[in-house]
């Protein structure tokens, strides 16, 4: 009894740290992606700002 009751609560912690690992995984991919989108949109604010010194009437958005 003891034992099964010991090989329980192992597995239910083992489940728990896996799903804590894959909802970290998931947070640091989002994180990733949303710093690369971020990086995209300030390298095209940098190229729209440096056209628009050229060229007075940028249709940039």
């Amino acid at each position: 009894m003891q034992q099964s009751i010991a090989s329980v609560w192992m597995k239910v912690r083992g489940e728990k740290l896996e799903n804590w690992r894959e909802k970290e995984k998931l947070k640091a991919d989002k994180r990733a992606e949303d710093r690369e989108l971020l990086g995209r949109k300030s390298s095209e604010m940098l190229l729209c700002v440096s056209i628009s010194i050229h060229v007075p009437l940028c249709q940039c958005s």
